[in-house]
């Protein structure tokens, strides 16, 4: 490496998207691996100079050796060139040069965002997935699951003591490229403590019994969960109401929260320290959260939310709160996001409430209800309507009287 100048790495969306965007810029130059990075308010910013580079590669003067793109069931795609830049090649004006070691630290104290491609850059024998909080890495799989989503996140959780979260995938294929995520991870930092389940629902339980059998590893859940799976659950954690209790024999720094509604026992593991959360299906990256009527509870589900973002709430203004969702992408902005959540469940309150000034019928208070969005799944949208009727029912908004529905 100290013969030619380094691997540039450059963050850059597809190449019909221009101007070129970085979240970071990498390269190595000496022996000791220096690093450049830019970062902007929002992570991003205009590099001319690099596009300029980018745009001369056409003419031979970089040569691309490498392509890092996004994994399958992340909504944000990226495709990230590693090319060699010329010679005489220096970083753009704002970067900062930082040496390997230096920058993984400021990466575990959460003071710089490293996309995937780059982290993999500094750390490459690091294993496959996406870790944008230190110790927190998602593997979507393949799951059964609700459009939609069509992949449910599998979460890696800790280093040296770590924990394997909502194994969901029941399809064999998909198992055993988990297995061997598991095993590269297992040969970095140890075997697994355990694995902890969310929730019961299928897309997240959907490997557990071939996983928990292979690497003889004992299911935590909530107790509720436990109930309603078909596989022995060997520790239970039940929080009580508004109270976080820690992940002892986890990794360290963990806590989770009872958090229901989507679920009885639905669980998030949270770290206060810097406010990264692995928060199952209490929120999604695009789309809202079925909460069926069948086993599910709106009001529940809204409470949650709301202590969520208190839970949160001690972060500092402008702080990044990175909630790791089952189905999507992290969100940096996780409390912003929960509370945005929280404001649509509201909006979509309201509009169902107003219906039954003009409808009792489910179908018709359905399609008022959604007018706005002709594109929702008309079942799912029946079945949130449904939700929201016995939400309003519950606190004395509306009410049943001979198969209909009626406004209070």
């Amino acid at each position: 490496m100290s013969e030619v100048p380094g691997p540039l790495l450059d963050s850059l969306p597809p190449p019909s998207h221009s101007p070129a965007r970085a979240r970071t810029c990498v390269f190595d130059r000496d022996d000791d691996g220096g690093i450049a990075w830019v970062r902007g308010r929002d992570g991003l910013v205009q590099l001319p100079e690099l596009t300029t580079d980018v745009t001369a590669s056409a003419e031979g003067e970089l040569v691309e050796i490498a392509r890092h793109e996004s994994p399958h069931g992340l909504s944000r795609r990226f495709s990230t060139r590693i090319v060699l830049p010329p010679d005489g090649w220096e970083a753009p004006a704002g970067g900062q040069r930082l040496g390997r070691a230096a920058m993984l630290a400021s990466f575990r104290r959460w003071e710089v965002h490293l996309d995937p491609a780059a982290l993999h850059a500094i750390e490459p024998d690091l294993v496959g997935g996406v870790e944008v909080a230190s110790g927190v890495r998602l593997f979507p799989l393949r799951t059964p699951t609700l459009p939609p989503a069509t992949h449910t996140n599998c979460v890696f959780v800790g280093h040296r003591c770590w924990v394997i979260v909502d194994p969901g995938s029941p399809w064999p294929d998909e198992q055993a490229r988990l297995l061997q995520a598991v095993e590269r991870y297992a040969g970095k930092y140890g075997r697994p403590t355990a694995i902890v389940l969310t929730h019961h629902h299928t897309d997240h339980v959907g490997g557990v019994v071939s996983l928990s059998e292979r690497l003889r590893l004992p299911v935590w859940a909530h107790p509720e969960t436990a109930a309603r799976v078909r596989f022995p659950v060997s520790r239970v954690f039940a929080p009580a109401a508004g109270a976080l209790e820690a992940l002892d024999g986890g990794p360290a720094g963990w806590f989770v929260g009872h958090t229901p509604g989507h679920a009885a026992g639905h669980l998030v593991l949270l770290r206060p320290s810097d406010g990264a959360v692995v928060a199952g299906d209490m929120v999604a990256s695009v789309g809202t959260i079925l909460v069926d009527p069948d086993d599910g509870d709106l009001t529940a589900y809204l409470a949650s939310l709301e202590q969520m973002v208190d839970w949160l709430g001690s972060r500092a203004a402008g702080s990044l709160s990175p909630v790791h969702p089952a189905h999507g992408d992290a969100l940096l902005d996780g409390r912003e996001r929960l509370q945005g959540t929280l404001r649509h469940r509201r909006y979509r309150e309201h509009r169902v409430h107003d219906a039954l000034s003009r409808w009792d019928a489910l179908i018709e208070i359905t399609r008022d209800a959604y007018a706005d969005s002709p594109g929702a799944h008309p079942e799912l949208a029946r079945r949130a309507t449904l939700s929201h009727l016995l939400d309003l029912e519950r606190r004395s908004l509306a009410r049943r009287e001979s198969g209909r529905w009626l406004r209070q």
